[in-house]
């Protein structure tokens, strides 16, 4: 989902069921006081195939990057180790 404009709504004017629908097309609103922005509400991301994939090829990534447990060790020994502390 592409963002469009941004729309600017006077904060006494704001009604949730409108702003929900512009919000819903993509859109971000930003909500003034006396002219003066205050809060910008965005749409979430869509997540579809591609963005999990993205999300699971970064996670790969990063686990590539931290060194494997000692062997024989196993994440509640470590646990465990720390609580002795």
């Amino acid at each position: 989902m592409a963002m469009v404009a941004l729309k600017t709504v006077n904060v006494s004017e704001a009604r949730w069921s409108a702003l929900s629908r512009q919000i819903a097309k993509g859109r971000e609103v930003i909500i003034s006081r006396r002219g003066k922005p205050f809060a910008k509400v965005t749409p979430v991301p869509k997540q579809d195939g591609e963005d999990i994939a993205q999300w699971v090829q970064a996670v790969r990534a990063f686990r590539a990057t931290v060194s494997p447990l000692p062997k024989g060790e196993t994440t509640k020994d470590l646990v465990n180790a720390g609580r002795r502390i």
